[in-house]
C-alpha cells in the first residue's frame, strides 16, 4: 500500500546525474572564432535513492518537460543552463526569487537540445555555449578529459511514499552545470559497447562503454533565505526549535497551505509548526514571485 504524506514546498537545487556521470558522442566544433564541444550526457536519473536519501519519478519530469515554456526553449534553439546555480550579489544579501526563477543569459555554460527519458535515465544532446565565458570554460575543461555534472532547479514538494522521501517536481526552471571540489578525477573507459554506465547492486562498476566517467554528487538547496527569516522571527518556530535543539537545517519546507513549518528532529520525526500570519505573508510572497 502506497501512502503519501505532503512535506511541503521548497526551492531545490540538486545533483541529478547519476552517481557515475559519463559523456558520449562527443565532439569538437572549432570554426573561426566559433569553438563549442556537442555531446550527449544524463542529466536526471529516477528511481534511485541519491545521496540526499531522495528519489525523482520519471513520468513527473516527463510532464514537466511538456510546459509551453520549456517547449518553446527547445524548439527555439535550446534550454539554456548555467555554470553553477544562482548566488546573491552581494555578500549577506538574501538571494531573490527572482534571480532564481531567471536564467542568467550572461552566465549560460551550456543548452540541451532535445531531453528525453531512456528506462530511467533522462538524457540530451548538449552544446557549451560559445558566446559567454562559462561556456567556453567547460568546453576547454572537456576538451581535457573533465565530465561536468548537472543540477536540476526546480520548485518541488516532498512527498513521503512507502516511508521514502519522494521529490514531486512542480516547475522545472533549467538544469545547470556544477562543478563539485569532491569531483574525483574523470577517468577513461575503453570498450566498445555504446551503453551508459551504472552502478550495479553491489556498488561496482560496470564498464561498457567508450566514454569517459566522473564521480558527481549530490546537493539540495532548500529555501534558506526563507527558512533563515521565518525561524529567526516567528515565535512558535522559536520555541519549537529550541525546545528542540534544532537549527535551521532541520527545517524541510512549508507545507502546501503554507501554514505550517515542517521540520524533521535528529530521530527524522517529522513535526508541523504553525506559523503566524506575519511569517505566512513572507511566504506567500516568496512563492507568489515564481507565480506559484
Amino acid at each position: 500500500m502506497t501512502i503519501d504524506q505532503d512535506v511541503g514546498v521548497m526551492y531545490i537545487a540538486e545533483e541529478t546525474s547519476p552517481e557515475q556521470n559519463i559523456v558520449k558522442d562527443m565532439k569538437v566544433h572549432h570554426d573561426g572564432d566559433v569553438f563549442y564541444v556537442e555531446f550527449e550526457s544524463c542529466i536526471h536519473s529516477f528511481d534511485v535513492m541519491n545521496r540526499n536519501s531522495r528519489m525523482y519519478e520519471a513520468a513527473n519530469i516527463e510532464q514537466c518537460l511538456k510546459t509551453e515554456r520549456i517547449q518553446h526553449y527547445l524548439s527555439h534553439g535550446g534550454w539554456f543552463g548555467e555554470m553553477n546555480h544562482p548566488t546573491p550579489k552581494y555578500k549577506d544579501m538574501p538571494l531573490a526569487p527572482e534571480r532564481i526563477r531567471d536564467i542568467d543569459m550572461n552566465n549560460t555554460s551550456h543548452k540541451m537540445l532535445n531531453p528525453h527519458v531512456e528506462r530511467n535515465l533522462l538524457i540530451s544532446k548538449i552544446q557549451t555555449d560559445s558566446g559567454t565565458a562559462a561556456g567556453m570554460n567547460l568546453a576547454r575543461k572537456m576538451v581535457q578529459g573533465f565530465i561536468p555534472g548537472f543540477s536540476c532547479r526546480a520548485i518541488a514538494t516532498m512527498n513521503i511514499k512507502n516511508s521514502k522521501p519522494v521529490v514531486n517536481v512542480r516547475q522545472i526552471i533549467t538544469y545547470d552545470w556544477v562543478l563539485f571540489q569532491s569531483h574525483r578525477e574523470a577517468e577513461q573507459i575503453t570498450s566498445v559497447d555504446n551503453k551508459f554506465i551504472t552502478k550495479n547492486p553491489e556498488g561496482n562498476k560496470v564498464v561498457t562503454t567508450n566514454h569517459y566517467i566522473s564521480e558527481a554528487a549530490d546537493i539540495a538547496i532548500p529555501m534558506k533565505d526563507l527558512i533563515g527569516r521565518v525561524s529567526a522571527t516567528d515565535p512558535n518556530a522559536q520555541v519549537l526549535m529550541e525546545s528542540f535543539d534544532l537549527d535551521e537545517d532541520s527545517v524541510m519546507g512549508f507545507t502546501r497551505s503554507r501554514k505550517q513549518m515542517i521540520i524533521r528532529d535528529q530521530d527524522t520525526n517529522t513535526i508541523y509548526c504553525n506559523i503566524n500570519q506575519n511569517s505566512k505573508r513572507l511566504v506567500d510572497d516568496f512563492f507568489r514571485s515564481f507565480g506559484k
